[in-house]
């Protein structure tokens, strides 16, 4: 994550709730209940024409070097639903964490699973 860390005070990662995470209380920025699972890695290459796709990001500065931490894509015959959250580790002893992948996991097993960019 070289690069999107440090001494910015305008760092900012943001959270669509439209299709998942309803049940996550959001002011208008993650706050120290999501420190659990703060992304340490996120994921390059989305366009902004890929905007519907992605679910969660982080930009720094004034929309400076932005990234996806949550994005959905097709991929041949199949769908993917790709997340740097760290979810796993602390699932089942953080509220955040369990929320998240039971939201994700509900989520690509419903009808609304729909990514529409991929190859």
């Amino acid at each position: 994550v070289k690069g999107r860390w440090g001494d910015w005070c305008s760092t900012f990662i943001w959270l669509k709730k439209d299709k998942m995470f309803q049940r996550v209380h959001l002011d208008d920025h993650l706050g120290f209940s999501f420190y659990n699972v703060t992304p340490v890695e996120v994921i390059e290459g989305y366009k902004p024409e890929n905007n519907p796709d992605c679910i969660s990001g982080i930009f720094r500065g004034w929309l400076n070097v932005p990234a996806v931490l949550i994005g959905q894509f097709k991929y041949k015959n199949g769908k993917v639903l790709a997340c740097t959250y760290n979810v796993i580790k602390d699932y089942q002893n953080d509220p955040i964490a369990t929320i998240m992948l039971n939201d994700m996991i509900k989520y690509v097993c419903s009808d609304e699973f729909l990514p529409e960019f991929g190859r």
